[in-house]
């Protein structure tokens, strides 16, 4: 049993030996720790619900547009980012990363917010582009 895991744990440290030595492979194991972490609008959507109701966001009627728009721009615009993705290979990383900056920057405007349509527009439309723009490269990538 003990050989069993050894040898499981060993061809892990293997492949992880090999992605890491290809061009992409290293960028790849970044971007998927990247995914968890940003996991999916709906996630982070669920996450801040519980802090607008304890906020100056509490009399707001216009919370759930956040969220609504947040997963709705986020699988509608996948569609719309996999042709432009797929036509320009060479530059994934560029998408990948600017995805990922537009995501970060979206929450950290959001952290600034003083109205509900300010997250409206930070949270729940700037977040979601930059994950659609983020994770096609991604799945393209894992695809190759």
């Amino acid at each position: 049993m003990m050989q069993e895991l050894l040898k499981e744990f060993s061809d892990t440290l293997r492949i992880l030996n090999e992605l890491s030595s290809s061009p992409y492979g290293l960028l790849l194991c970044i971007s998927g720790k990247g995914i968890l972490l940003m996991v999916e609008p709906a996630l982070v959507e669920s996450k801040f619900n519980g802090n607008f109701t304890h906020s100056i966001f509490s009399n707001s009627k216009s919370i759930p547009t956040i969220g609504t728009l947040a997963v709705r721009i986020s699988y509608l615009g996948v569609p719309i980012t996999s042709p432009i993705t797929l036509r320009y290979p060479q530059y994934h990383i560029h998408i990948l990363v600017f995805g990922w900056l537009l995501c970060i920057f979206g929450l950290v405007l959001a952290s600034f917010a003083t109205q509900t349509w300010h997250l409206i527009l930070t949270q729940g439309a700037m977040y979601s582009i930059g994950w659609a723009i983020y994770c096609t490269p991604f799945l393209i990538m894992l695809n190759n």
